[in-house]
C-alpha cells in the first residue's frame, strides 16, 4: 500500500496533502522529531509562595490587558484498550473471496461484486488495475449488533497514475473462512468515497467506529480539506455518521479560526533520549481523540486525548495559540499539557508546537486555567505547596518557556 511519511511539523488542518504530496491514502503511524523540549524549562522557578489566584500580574513588556480565562480542566479521557497485536485471524483474508459493494460513483476500471484475492491481490480482468486488501491492519471488533466478531479492513483499487480508491469495509468471517459483507463504513459523499487513515480505526464498546478522515477521494487530486475524526455506527442496513463534523471545509487561513477541538494536531508522546520529543498526529472530534504510536525505541503506546478551547497570544513574529490537552494512557495514567502552536512561515497549513507547561514537571500536579497577557501566558496551577499563579514568557529562541517573575 501507499503510505505517507509524517513530517516533524504539526498539521493544523488539511488533507493528507498537507503531510506530504498527495491525498487519498493512509498515513504512517510512527513519528519521531528531534525538537527542543520546551517543557523542561518548567523544572525551574516553581514558587513556594501562594499568591492571590485572582491577581493580575504585570507583563514584562508593560501594562497589558489580559485576555479571558480559559479552562485547562478538561474531562478525563477514558483509558484506551492496550495496543492490538497482529491478529492471526487476519491471515486468511489475503486469500478470501469478498463481495465488494458498488462504488458511490462507479469506476469502470474497478469492477465490484465478488472478488477473489490471492496473497492480498486480485487482478481485474481486462483492466490495468488490481484490488488490494490490507489484512495486516485489519481491526477485529463487533460492529453489526449480532453475536460474533466482525472485521474492518482497508480494500483498495490500485491503478496506473493517480487511481487509488479505498473502502473501509466491514465483513464477517465464518468458521469455514467464508466472508459476508456488512458494508462500507464510510458512506460516499457527493459521488466520492471518503479518504481515511487505515492505521487509526477505533471501535468503542457501543459499536461506534471512529476514523480519521481526510476529505473526499479524488483520482486526480482535489481541494485541500480539513482533516477530521468522524464516527459511524451500523443501524441494521448500513453505516451512518453519528459523531464528528459532517462537512469537509477548506483549512482556515487564520490561526484564530482553527477549532482545536475538531482538527488534527501534533502532540508530544514522550521525551526521547537525545532530548527531543516523539510526536503523534491525533484527529479530534468534539474535543476527543485517540491514537496508537510506536516510539523510536520500538515501544507501542496507546492514548486517549481531550483538547479544549485556545487562548491567543500576539508576539511580534506572528500569532500563537495556547491549547490545553489532557491525555490518559493505556495504564490509566492521566496528565495535562499546555501547548503553544505557531504557524509555519512557508504558508503551509502546518504549525510548530512547543510545550509551555505539563504536569509532572517542576512539581506541577494539575493545571487549572490560563489566559493571554500580551505576548505571555498566565497560568494557574497546583503543586504540593498549593495553588500557584505564574506568567510564562517565551525565550529569545522562541522554543522554550519559563516563568517571567
Amino acid at each position: 500500500m501507499h503510505r505517507y511519511a509524517r513530517t516533524a511539523s504539526i498539521l493544523i488542518a488539511g488533507c493528507a496533502a498537507a503531510l506530504t504530496t498527495a491525498c487519498g491514502t493512509a498515513t504512517a503511524r510512527t513519528v519521531t522529531a528531534s525538537v527542543p523540549v520546551a517543557g523542561r524549562a518548567v523544572t525551574a522557578g516553581v514558587p513556594a509562595a501562594t499568591p492571590d489566584p485572582n491577581a493580575t500580574p504585570a507583563s514584562p513588556g508593560g501594562s497589558v490587558t489580559p485576555g479571558p480565562w480559559v479552562s485547562a480542566a478538561l474531562p478525563r479521557p477514558d483509558a484506551p484498550a492496550h495496543p492490538r497485536k497482529p491478529d492471526p485471524r487476519s491471515a486468511p483474508l489475503a486469500n478470501a473471496t469478498i463481495d465488494l459493494p458498488a462504488l458511490p460513483h462507479p469506476e469502470a476500471d474497478c469492477p465490484t461484486g465478488a472478488v477473489s484475492f490471492a496473497k492480498g491481490v486480485a487482478d481485474n480482468a481486462g483492466q490495468d488495475t488490481q484490488w488490494w486488501i490490507d489484512a495486516a491492519d485489519a481491526v477485529w471488533a463487533e460492529v453489526d449488533g449480532r453475536p460474533g466478531v466482525d472485521t474492518l479492513v482497508d480494500v483498495s483499487c490500485q491503478g496506473e497514475g493517480s487511481l487509488h480508491l479505498h473502502y473501509l469495509l466491514a465483513i464477517t468471517v465464518a468458521a469455514d473462512g467464508s466472508v459476508t459483507t456488512i458494508g462500507n463504513v464510510l458512506p460516499g459523499d457527493h459521488g466520492n468515497l471518503i479518504s481515511f487513515n487505515a492505521t487509526d480505526v477505533r471501535v468503542a464498546a457501543d459499536r461506534t467506529v471512529t476514523v480519521e478522515s481526510y476529505g473526499l477521494q479524488y483520482s486526480d487530486g482535489g481541494p485541500r480539506e480539513m482533516t477530521q475524526a468522524r464516527a459511524y455506527r451500523y443501524d441494521g442496513s448500513g453505516f451512518s455518521q453519528v459523531g464528528g463534523p459532517t462537512v469537509f471545509q477548506v483549512p482556515p487561513s487564520e490561526l484564530a479560526d482553527v477549532d482545536f477541538r475538531n482538527t488534527t494536531i501534533g502532540l508530544p508522546v514522550e521525551f526521547e533520549p537525545d532530548g527531543g520529543l516523539a510526536y503523534d498526529f491525533v484527529a479530534f472530534a468534539d474535543g476527543r481523540g485517540g491514537d496508537i504510536v510506536t516510539t523510536s525505541e520500538g515501544t507501542v503506546l496507546a492514548s486517549n486525548y481531550a483538547s479544549g478551547a485556545a487562548a491567543y497570544l500576539t508576539p511580534p513574529d506572528g500569532p500563537m495559540a495556547i491549547v490545553p490537552v489532557t491525555v490518559t494512557d493505556d495504564h490509566g495514567r492521566t496528565s495535562q499539557m499546555l501547548l503553544a502552536y505557531t504557524p509555519d512561515t512557508d504558508g503551509s497549513q502546518q504549525t510548530t508546537t512547543y510545550v509551555v507547561l505539563r504536569t509532572g514537571a517542576g512539581g506541577v500536579t494539575s493545571i487549572e486555567r490560563f489566559r493571554a497577557v500580551g505576548t505571555d501566558v498566565e497560568i494557574q496551577f497546583h503543586t504540593a505547596a498549593g495553588p500557584q499563579d505564574r506568567v510564562y514568557h517565551r525565550s529569545a529562541n522562541g522554543q522554550t518557556w519559563s516563568p517571567a517573575r
